[in-house]
């Protein structure tokens, strides 16, 4: 059996699949994991490392996790010079989710202790910082 090539296939399908594909393909472009966010804000695991005052370990083991804290991933976000962006998308639209993880909110019961919500730092103790000191990270190294 002849194995074509991958577009010559595509041709022979109808205008709505090829569009299909087409969208697919736009929509996993976009998708980025993070070690790939990482590299392409052309940061090193240590630099990222430096800036959230974590061991280099520790960033490894968040980009290979399946799951994830929401204030982890804020941190990590912020610390690559981004802004985390939560949105619930339904058929009909697409709502945005606020005050998950407001690090600016009042004191939030957790488990039986109270935690506020205003702390600066992420949850390996170091600082939430704001985009800047990531160029001071990139001049360092």
């Amino acid at each position: 059996m002849k194995i074509g090539k991958f577009r010559d296939l595509v041709a022979k399908m109808s205008p709505e699949s090829q569009e299909e594909i087409r969208k697919g393909t736009q929509e996993l472009l976009q998708e980025m994991a993070l070690s790939e966010l990482r590299m392409a804000r052309q940061l090193t695991q240590t630099q990222l490392a430096e800036v959230l005052k974590v061991p280099q370990s520790s960033i490894s083991k968040i980009e290979q996790r399946a799951d994830i804290y929401l204030s982890t991933l804020r941190s990590y976000i912020e610390a690559t010079g981004g802004e985390l962006k939560l949105m619930a998308k339904y058929p009909d639209r697409e709502i945005p989710i606020r005050r998950i993880g407001d690090l600016a909110g009042p004191a939030q019961k957790t488990s039986g202790r109270v935690r506020s919500s205003a702390r600066k730092t992420n949850r390996y103790g170091g600082n939430i910082l704001p985009s800047a000191p990531v160029a001071a990270a990139k001049k360092r190294a």
